[in-house]
């Protein structure tokens, strides 16, 4: 169904707007994990974007997200050199307190958008420096 929805303040029908907003969207499973069936519209064909579509709007167990670009960092490759590569940042709290971090790094070039140890990324750690 092509149900209406708010978004940004403004009634849009979702399965419309979801099609022709493919570029700056992301579709996934709600209950997936590992990163399994996460389409990045604009790492998606449209013609598939359009068939994962009809299924999420079949199976109504589907999310939607707008796509955040990643500013992308250098971190080490091989040995002894660096490549860019995107991040995903996890920081911990134990009530209000700051308890640690840690990152989800994968290599910038031939990415398909999806930052996930499934998908070949590498956990890394933040360290924190004391003044």
């Amino acid at each position: 169904t092509d149900s209406i929805t708010d978004y940004n303040g403004k009634e849009v029908r979702l399965a419309t707007f979801i099609q022709e907003n493919r570029e700056n969207l992301v579709l996934k499973p709600g209950s997936g994990y590992g990163g399994k069936g996460v389409y990045v519209g604009r790492k998606t064909a449209s013609d598939e974007w359009d068939e994962v579509l009809k299924l999420a709007l079949k199976e109504e167990r589907w999310l939607v997200q707008e796509y955040v670009e990643l500013s992308p960092f250098l971190y080490r490759s091989g040995k002894n050199d660096t490549t860019l590569h995107d991040m995903v940042w996890g920081f911990l709290t134990c009530g209000s307190h700051y308890a640690g971090g840690f990152l989800r790094v994968m290599p910038k070039e031939g990415s398909r958008g999806v930052i996930n140890i499934h998908q070949g990324a590498r956990f890394s750690i933040i360290l924190q420096v004391e003044k």
